[in-house]
């Protein structure tokens, strides 16, 4: 890694920072959810656009709990755009077994915003996964899309920060693809430890219940399909 990527990235680091009390929604509407491979030299994150205003930068963050994101590179945008364009970014990094990406897109205003995060495992070799989620920091709900190889009934429960259970239920799984969503309108702003249990295999996720106005802004556009 070159002096002057290294001084890109701190700055892009910062920039989030700064926007994450500055910023406004910025304009770039994504044909596709973001992806991410598993490849023998990295994870290959990739994204389609089908239009972009005033675009100048993707910055790919990454996680490990899904609730701590930080930048591990960043993709030029194209300015101004109304046809589809396609982005990649390899990241070598192959420690964890499991991590969450998004992309912070900036625009040459100042504005920004946030994709959903996406999940990628390094061995497929589960029961079921949490492909898809929406931010961890919210002021009421989470949605999660949960990928199943089995029909079973999940079982979740939601712990707060002295590890007591303030909520907790079951949701039947068909194979495939399944939605699932918490409300958290009861709960008082903090932090929350989420867990999933079904057949044996345990996951968790780290939510934040916070006020509207420090919520990060979400960039959900998406192009719609013909039939």
């Amino acid at each position: 890694m070159n002096d002057d990527f290294k001084s890109k990235k701190l700055v892009a680091a910062l920039f989030i920072l700064l926007a994450t009390v500055y910023g406004t929604n910025a304009a770039c509407v994504f044909s596709s959810p973001i992806q991410v491979k598993d490849l023998d030299i990295g994870n290959l994150i990739t994204w389609n656009t089908s239009e972009e205003k005033d675009n100048e930068l993707f910055i790919v963050q990454k996680s490990l709990d899904g609730l701590r994101f930080s930048a591990v590179g960043q993709v030029s945008g194209a300015g101004n755009s109304s046809k589809e364009l396609s982005y990649r970014f390899l990241d070598p990094a192959l420690g964890a077994p499991q991590a969450f990406y998004r992309l912070a897109q900036l625009d040459t205003k100042g504005g920004y915003s946030f994709t959903e995060a996406v999940t990628i495992r390094r061995k497929q070799n589960n029961n079921y996964v949490i492909s898809v989620m929406s931010a961890t920091s919210t002021e009421r709900f989470f949605t999660a899309t949960i990928t199943s190889e089995v029909e079973a009934f999940l079982e979740y429960r939601l712990l707060n920060q002295n590890e007591e259970i303030v909520k907790s239920g079951a949701t039947y799984l068909k194979t495939g693809e399944n939605t699932f969503s918490l409300d958290l309108k009861r709960q008082l702003p903090a932090k929350y430890k989420l867990e999933f249990l079904m057949l044996k295999e345990k996951e968790t996720i780290y939510l934040r219940k916070v006020a509207s106005k420090t919520l990060e802004k979400l960039n959900l556009a998406r192009k719609s399909q013909k039939d």
